[in-house]
């Protein structure tokens, strides 16, 4: 069987970062393969979301095999604890950025040898430009929203007054703000992160 690997720092709430390793392992699984997402600390409420993904406490379990196909980078950490314990072997290497501001976003030092480099932004995307020069490998990935989160959406929703908006982000776009000023007569908007 096909297997990947793929990083990230926690896989707990329901944030940014945890949700995307979320659906691209499911995206992966689709496909055939044997997801393992290997994180610092994992929790409830996301794993009860995981179905047959296994997901590894790195810091307090053992990886049950190091070769994969594919390794998945998000959150070079994690990566950077699992080499320094295996000697892990793969096929192909995907670099994951999903952040200009977070040092957890810093490209991990194996990207030269990386195949893929996903940015989450144009923005993102532009100052890996500026790191590594123009390459191919560089592709915007933007996150994903599955469709389970539209399911909640019909006609009779539709007709609901907005009077409060929760904005939920450790890096709110610029975008976003503007937005809060323009509806400060229609509803209140609060900004959680």
């Amino acid at each position: 069987m096909k297997r990947v690997l793929i990083t990230n720092l926690y896989f707990a709430r329901y944030t940014g970062s945890e949700l995307h390793v979320l659906e691209v392992a499911k995206l992966f699984e689709k496909r055939g393969y044997e997801v393992t997402i290997a994180v610092f600390q994992k929790a409830y409420p996301l794993l009860e979301k995981k179905g047959s993904i296994r997901v590894i406490d790195v810091l307090n379990e053992e990886l049950d095999d190091t070769e994969f196909d594919i390794i998945f980078i998000q959150h070079y950490p994690v990566f950077d604890f699992l080499c320094c314990k295996y000697e892990l072997s793969y096929r192909k290497l995907v670099v994951s950025k999903l952040s200009v501001i977070s040092e957890l976003e810093y490209l991990p030092i194996c990207t030269p040898e990386a195949d893929l480099i996903l940015c989450v932004s144009q923005e993102c995307a532009n100052e890996v430009y500026k790191e590594l020069g123009m390459d191919t490998r560089i592709k915007v990935f933007k996150n994903s929203v599955s469709e389970e989160c539209f399911e909640v959406h019909d006609e009779q929703s539709s007709k609901i007054q907005l009077n409060k908006i929760a904005v939920i982000s450790n890096h709110v776009p610029q975008e976003l703000l503007e937005l809060s000023q323009l509806l400060k007569d229609e509803c209140e908007v609060d900004f959680i992160g």
